[in-house]
């Protein structure tokens, strides 16, 4: 079994770990029947960017799936990711529940599952500090994604608005190599491949996201994957 200096030796050399058996088992079990039993309009489509989105910084839009501009909205993300441009574009479900920035208090929504609380707790703070040399950590930001057929995420350094760490809790049984949906790394001049991950249940993956160390992307999932990619995502600052 390793331990958190494992965890921590590993972070110091590549700037990424993958911690196993994140929560106790019920817990994780707790959390993908939540997740996964939810129906399809219980998530946000997100479109990004979203030309019709009025504010220049950061136009997501986010779609029920009974809405009729959705379709047309991801037959214009596949005709940009046609193009095999290095454009940041990204199409997935998401459902957001914490947004805490620069010292404001917390904002969590209704239906936040109490099990989500242990993602802000000391404990689980200091551990990860002590990983990765980031003393007094905040969680700034906590939803849940979920991939399906067509989804994916662009490469992307997520080095904005004081993240130190960003993180990815895989909620996901039974996902494949040939599903797509793979998390990658790249060098920071984006030409090579550094690693490669599948998601796998109950694993946390960390990794550093100050001063553009990090570029990565989730790849597209396949074509008639009836699977759900479900990850819990966000950022530490």
């Amino acid at each position: 079994m390793k331990t958190l200096t494992d965890y921590k030796e590993f972070f110091q050399k590549n700037r990424y770990v993958i911690i196993d058996d994140f929560l106790p088992e019920d817990d994780a079990d707790t959390l993908y029947d939540y997740f996964s039993s939810k129906t399809s309009l219980w998530w946000d489509n997100c479109i990004y960017p979203d030309q019709d989105i009025e504010f220049p910084d950061y136009q997501l839009g986010l779609y029920k799936d009974d809405d009729s501009q959705l379709l047309s909205k991801r037959e214009w993300l596949k005709n940009e990711l046609d193009k095999h441009e290095l454009v940041f574009t990204y199409r997935y479900k998401r459902k957001g529940f914490f947004e805490h920035h620069h010292n404001e208090p917390w904002h969590s929504k209704d239906d936040t599952h109490s099990l989500l609380y242990q993602f802000n707790e000391n404990s689980l703070k200091q551990s990860l500090s002590y990983i990765t040399g980031y003393d007094d950590l905040n969680l700034q930001t906590l939803f849940c994604s979920c991939y399906e057929d067509g989804d994916y995420n662009a490469i992307h350094k997520d080095s904005a608005d004081g993240r130190r760490l960003a993180y990815v809790y895989h909620l996901t049984k039974e996902w494949q190599f040939m599903y797509g949906g793979l998390y990658m790394s790249y060098n920071p001049e984006q030409t090579q491949v550094k690693d490669v991950l599948i998601p796998r249940f109950n694993k946390m993956a960390i990794f550093d996201v100050v001063g553009d160390k990090t570029p990565h992307s989730v790849t597209q999932v396949a074509n008639g994957v009836t699977n759900k990619r479900i990850a819990l995502t966000g950022w530490y600052e």
